[in-house]
């Protein structure tokens, strides 16, 4: 239609400002992956080398939340290759 914006794939909305996502299915998913222990994550920084992607995060453990991220924090890492 006439004045209206043409969205790349995975976007949506008048002006394709709606990120296209799938529901989540079940109370215990989050955005798609199970968090067998509860923890919450911060900062997340994607960098690729070698053919691979590697994720590097702050993970609050111990079942704290962000606000004991200075007593209760691991870095972690998620690799993938797409």
């Amino acid at each position: 239609a006439p004045g209206k914006c043409q969205c790349f794939d995975g976007w949506r909305g008048n002006t394709c400002e709606v990120l296209d996502l799938l529901p989540i299915i079940g109370e215990d998913q989050h955005y798609g992956l199970q968090l067998p222990n509860h923890a919450s994550s911060w900062g997340g920084s994607v960098v690729y080398a070698d053919g691979e992607y590697h994720m590097f995060a702050s993970e609050i453990v111990n079942g704290c939340g962000l606000d004991y991220w200075t007593t209760n924090s691991q870095v972690i890492r998620a690799v993938s290759m797409n």
